[in-house]
Protein backbone atom coordinates (compact mmCIF):
# COMPACT_ATOMS: atom_id res chain seq x y z
CA UNK A 1 0.00 0.00 0.00
CA UNK A 2 1.44 3.34 -1.10
CA UNK A 3 0.37 5.21 2.07
CA UNK A 4 2.03 2.66 4.34
CA UNK A 5 5.31 2.84 2.43
CA UNK A 6 5.27 6.65 2.41
CA UNK A 7 4.50 6.90 6.13
CA UNK A 8 7.14 4.29 6.99
CA UNK A 9 9.75 6.22 5.02
CA UNK A 10 8.80 9.46 6.78
CA UNK A 11 9.19 7.62 10.07
CA UNK A 12 12.70 6.53 9.17
CA UNK A 13 13.43 10.19 8.44
CA UNK A 14 11.93 11.18 11.83
CA UNK A 15 9.33 13.29 10.00
CA UNK A 16 6.41 12.06 12.09
CA UNK A 17 4.47 15.30 11.67
CA UNK A 18 4.48 14.90 7.90
CA UNK A 19 3.30 11.32 8.38
CA UNK A 20 0.36 12.64 10.40
CA UNK A 21 -0.54 14.99 7.55
CA UNK A 22 -0.87 11.99 5.22
CA UNK A 23 -3.45 10.47 7.58
CA UNK A 24 -5.41 13.70 7.59
CA UNK A 25 -5.41 13.73 3.78
CA UNK A 26 -6.84 10.21 3.73
CA UNK A 27 -9.60 11.28 6.09
CA UNK A 28 -10.46 14.36 4.01
CA UNK A 29 -10.90 12.05 1.05
CA UNK A 30 -13.28 10.03 3.25
CA UNK A 31 -11.03 6.99 3.03
CA UNK A 32 -10.94 4.67 6.03
CA UNK A 33 -7.27 4.07 6.93
CA UNK A 34 -6.36 0.43 7.38
CA UNK A 35 -4.67 -0.92 10.48
CA UNK A 36 -1.40 -1.04 8.52
CA UNK A 37 -1.54 2.72 8.08
CA UNK A 38 -1.90 3.21 11.81
CA UNK A 39 0.95 0.78 12.43
CA UNK A 40 3.17 2.85 10.15
CA UNK A 41 2.04 6.06 11.88
CA UNK A 42 2.79 4.74 15.36
CA UNK A 43 6.15 3.53 14.04
CA UNK A 44 6.88 7.02 12.74
CA UNK A 45 5.98 8.44 16.15
CA UNK A 46 8.29 5.93 17.81
CA UNK A 47 11.27 6.94 15.69
CA UNK A 48 10.52 10.55 16.55
CA UNK A 49 10.22 9.71 20.28
CA UNK A 50 6.67 11.09 20.25
CA UNK A 51 5.10 8.94 22.96
CA UNK A 52 1.98 11.08 23.40
CA UNK A 53 1.31 10.97 19.67
CA UNK A 54 1.73 7.19 19.69
CA UNK A 55 -0.72 6.71 22.56
CA UNK A 56 -3.22 9.06 20.94
CA UNK A 57 -3.10 6.97 17.77
CA UNK A 58 -3.92 3.85 19.80
CA UNK A 59 -6.91 5.67 21.27
CA UNK A 60 -7.96 6.70 17.76
CA UNK A 61 -7.99 3.03 16.82
CA UNK A 62 -10.50 2.31 19.57
CA UNK A 63 -12.68 5.19 18.40
CA UNK A 64 -12.68 3.73 14.89
CA UNK A 65 -13.46 0.28 16.33
CA UNK A 66 -10.19 -1.10 14.99
CA UNK A 67 -8.18 -3.61 16.99
CA UNK A 68 -4.58 -2.57 17.64
CA UNK A 69 -2.24 -5.33 16.51
CA UNK A 70 1.20 -6.25 17.85
CA UNK A 71 2.90 -3.93 15.35
CA UNK A 72 1.00 -0.93 16.72
CA UNK A 73 1.49 -1.84 20.37
CA UNK A 74 5.17 -2.65 19.96
CA UNK A 75 5.77 0.63 18.15
CA UNK A 76 3.97 2.52 20.93
CA UNK A 77 6.15 0.79 23.53
CA UNK A 78 9.19 1.83 21.51
CA UNK A 79 7.95 5.43 21.46
CA UNK A 80 7.64 5.38 25.26
CA UNK A 81 11.08 3.81 25.59
CA UNK A 82 12.74 6.41 23.38
CA UNK A 83 10.93 9.14 25.32
CA UNK A 84 12.00 7.57 28.63
CA UNK A 85 8.43 6.96 29.78
CA UNK A 86 8.74 3.56 31.53
CA UNK A 87 5.34 3.69 33.27
CA UNK A 88 3.52 4.06 29.98
CA UNK A 89 5.67 1.36 28.37
CA UNK A 90 4.88 -1.04 31.21
CA UNK A 91 1.15 -0.30 30.97
CA UNK A 92 1.15 -1.06 27.25
CA UNK A 93 3.23 -4.19 27.81
CA UNK A 94 0.77 -5.44 30.46
CA UNK A 95 -2.07 -5.07 27.96
CA UNK A 96 -0.49 -7.59 25.57
CA UNK A 97 -1.82 -11.12 25.74
CA UNK A 98 1.36 -12.74 24.46
CA UNK A 99 4.20 -10.19 24.19
CA UNK A 100 6.87 -11.04 21.65
CA UNK A 101 10.60 -10.37 21.57
CA UNK A 102 10.09 -6.83 20.26
CA UNK A 103 7.71 -5.92 23.07
CA UNK A 104 10.07 -7.35 25.69
CA UNK A 105 13.05 -5.57 24.16
CA UNK A 106 11.23 -2.23 24.25
CA UNK A 107 9.95 -2.47 27.81
CA UNK A 108 13.27 -3.80 29.13
CA UNK A 109 15.05 -0.86 27.51
CA UNK A 110 12.50 1.56 28.93
CA UNK A 111 13.06 0.28 32.47
CA UNK A 112 16.84 0.19 32.12
CA UNK A 113 16.98 3.75 30.80
CA UNK A 114 14.87 4.85 33.77
CA UNK A 115 17.23 3.02 36.16
CA UNK A 116 14.37 0.81 37.35
CA UNK A 117 16.83 -1.99 38.01
CA UNK A 118 14.59 -4.41 39.92
CA UNK A 119 11.90 -4.35 37.25
CA UNK A 120 14.56 -4.60 34.53
CA UNK A 121 15.97 -7.74 36.14
CA UNK A 122 12.50 -9.28 36.45
CA UNK A 123 11.77 -8.65 32.80
CA UNK A 124 15.17 -9.97 31.72
CA UNK A 125 14.50 -13.17 33.66
CA UNK A 126 11.11 -13.57 31.94
CA UNK A 127 12.71 -12.83 28.57
CA UNK A 128 15.32 -15.57 28.94
CA UNK A 129 12.81 -18.06 30.38
CA UNK A 130 10.82 -17.71 27.18
CA UNK A 131 13.91 -18.62 25.18
CA UNK A 132 13.99 -15.43 23.11
CA UNK A 133 17.14 -14.48 21.22
CA UNK A 134 18.53 -11.38 22.91
CA UNK A 135 18.48 -8.15 20.91
CA UNK A 136 20.96 -5.27 20.95
CA UNK A 137 18.89 -3.34 23.49
CA UNK A 138 18.41 -6.37 25.72
CA UNK A 139 22.18 -6.91 25.78
CA UNK A 140 22.69 -3.25 26.71
CA UNK A 141 20.23 -3.64 29.57
CA UNK A 142 22.16 -6.70 30.78
CA UNK A 143 25.37 -4.67 30.86
CA UNK A 144 23.73 -1.77 32.70
CA UNK A 145 22.21 -4.10 35.31
CA UNK A 146 25.66 -5.62 35.83
CA UNK A 147 27.21 -2.15 36.15
CA UNK A 148 24.67 -1.18 38.81
CA UNK A 149 25.10 -4.42 40.76
CA UNK A 150 28.90 -4.25 40.73
CA UNK A 151 29.09 -0.46 41.10
CA UNK A 152 31.81 -0.39 38.47
CA UNK A 153 32.62 1.52 35.30
CA UNK A 154 30.48 0.85 32.25
CA UNK A 155 33.40 -0.53 30.26
CA UNK A 156 34.25 -2.91 33.11
CA UNK A 157 30.68 -4.20 33.14
CA UNK A 158 30.79 -4.61 29.35
CA UNK A 159 33.98 -6.67 29.52
CA UNK A 160 32.59 -8.85 32.32
CA UNK A 161 29.42 -9.38 30.30
CA UNK A 162 31.43 -10.31 27.19
CA UNK A 163 33.39 -12.92 29.14
CA UNK A 164 30.13 -14.87 29.55
CA UNK A 165 29.07 -14.57 25.91
CA UNK A 166 29.84 -16.41 22.71
CA UNK A 167 30.97 -13.35 20.83
CA UNK A 168 29.64 -12.81 17.32
CA UNK A 169 29.15 -9.69 15.21
CA UNK A 170 26.05 -8.55 17.10
CA UNK A 171 27.56 -9.02 20.55
CA UNK A 172 30.84 -7.45 19.44
CA UNK A 173 28.95 -4.30 18.43
CA UNK A 174 27.34 -4.23 21.87
CA UNK A 175 30.73 -4.71 23.51
CA UNK A 176 32.27 -1.82 21.56
CA UNK A 177 29.41 0.50 22.48
CA UNK A 178 29.58 -0.62 26.11
CA UNK A 179 33.31 0.01 26.30
CA UNK A 180 32.83 3.49 24.85
CA UNK A 181 36.06 5.47 24.98
CA UNK A 182 37.78 2.27 26.11
CA UNK A 183 36.92 0.55 22.81
CA UNK A 184 40.51 -0.74 22.27
CA UNK A 185 39.79 -3.14 25.15
CA UNK A 186 36.88 -4.50 23.13
CA UNK A 187 39.23 -5.02 20.17
CA UNK A 188 41.57 -6.99 22.41
CA UNK A 189 38.72 -9.29 23.50
CA UNK A 190 37.67 -9.76 19.88
CA UNK A 191 41.23 -10.72 18.94
CA UNK A 192 41.31 -13.31 21.74
CA UNK A 193 38.03 -14.83 20.58
CA UNK A 194 38.85 -14.69 16.85
CA UNK A 195 36.00 -12.32 15.99
CA UNK A 196 37.07 -10.36 12.92
CA UNK A 197 35.98 -6.71 12.70
CA UNK A 198 33.20 -6.15 10.19
CA UNK A 199 31.72 -2.99 8.72
CA UNK A 200 29.06 -2.92 11.46
CA UNK A 201 31.70 -3.26 14.16
CA UNK A 202 33.78 -0.51 12.57
CA UNK A 203 30.66 1.68 12.48
CA UNK A 204 30.24 1.13 16.22
CA UNK A 205 33.88 2.10 16.77
CA UNK A 206 33.35 5.22 14.70
CA UNK A 207 30.36 6.24 16.82
CA UNK A 208 32.20 5.92 20.11
CA UNK A 209 35.31 7.59 18.68
CA UNK A 210 33.29 10.57 17.49
CA UNK A 211 31.52 10.76 20.85
CA UNK A 212 34.87 10.90 22.66
CA UNK A 213 34.70 10.73 26.45
CA UNK A 214 30.91 11.06 26.29
CA UNK A 215 30.84 7.56 24.85
CA UNK A 216 31.34 6.24 28.38
CA UNK A 217 28.00 7.75 29.40
CA UNK A 218 25.30 5.06 29.59
CA UNK A 219 22.79 7.39 27.93
CA UNK A 220 24.92 7.36 24.78
CA UNK A 221 24.37 3.62 24.37
CA UNK A 222 20.82 3.93 23.12
CA UNK A 223 21.51 6.33 20.23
Amino acid sequence: MVQVSAISELGRQSRWQRAQVLLQKLERRKLQPEIKVFGALVGASALGAQWQQALQLLQDLETRKLQANDVCCNAAISACERSQRPSEALRLFASLEDPDVIAYSGVISACARAHAWERTQELLAEFHQKGFEATYRVHLAEILVRKEAAQCQLWEAALAWAAEQELDEDRACVLVRGCGAQWPKALAVMAETAVAPTRRIYDSMMKVTMAGEEASDADMLWD
